[in-house]
């Protein structure tokens, strides 16, 4: 039985020193939510009970590679755990990110044809500091017409642990575990539309 992942206390969350000016730690906040299954449990109990890229996993990626959340729990149903992604705010408001629609005028944005027109959109839309191995990049999930209307946030595998990167600690639970669930369920939705300096057109419905 795993322990790792069932633990609700808050992890510590490493800051990369990129100024010499230090940022003083803050309460850490929940971004986003994954649902996974056991392999990515394991892995995630593996390094310290925080978020984990596998590059090896292969995975549709609509924005680019990297580690994709919702803002709802529960909001794909594929896989059997549940997890709340949370991060330290002062290091977090401190990321780049941006709105990316489909199409940037007539050039793709999205999935493999949109790859090489991404990092000049990310600069025109924040500057030459932003590009797609240092922005978090939020957009409506492409289900065609008559898909669901969702949302998703892309954390590229720059930026997940590792040398240089940011480590995002993890709470998840079983989906057969109710008490677990409802611990949660008490953070409820991540309104991604309240966050201050995210680039580009926010994406509603």
């Amino acid at each position: 039985m795993l322990q790792g992942p069932r633990i609700w206390t808050f992890l510590a969350f490493l800051i990369p020193l990129v100024t010499s000016h230090v940022l003083l730690k803050r309460a850490p906040i929940v971004i986003g939510y994954r649902t996974v299954d056991i392999k990515q449990i394991n892995q995630f109990a593996k390094a310290g009970n925080t978020l984990f890229y596998d590059p090896d996993r292969v995975t549709l990626s609509q924005t680019g590679k990297g580690s994709y959340l919702s803002p709802k729990l529960g909001d794909w149903a594929a896989g059997t755990w549940y997890c709340a992604i949370l991060a330290d705010s002062a290091a977090w408001d401190q990321v780049n990110k941006a709105w990316m629609p489909p199409n940037d005028c007539d050039k793709p944005l999205w999935w493999d044809q949109g790859e090489p027109n991404r990092n000049e959109y990310l600069k025109n839309m924040g500057g030459p500091g932003f590009t797609t191995d240092n922005t978090v990049i939020f957009s409506k999930i492409d289900l065609g017409q008559n898909g669901d209307k969702k949302l998703q946030m892309q954390i590229p595998p720059s930026l997940i642990g590792g040398k240089g990167g940011l480590q995002f600690p993890v709470q998840c639970a079983a989906t057969t575990d109710q008490a677990a669930l409802r611990s949660l369920e008490s953070y409820g939705d991540v309104d991604w539309y309240s966050w201050n300096n995210v680039k580009g057109e926010p994406q509603r419905f």
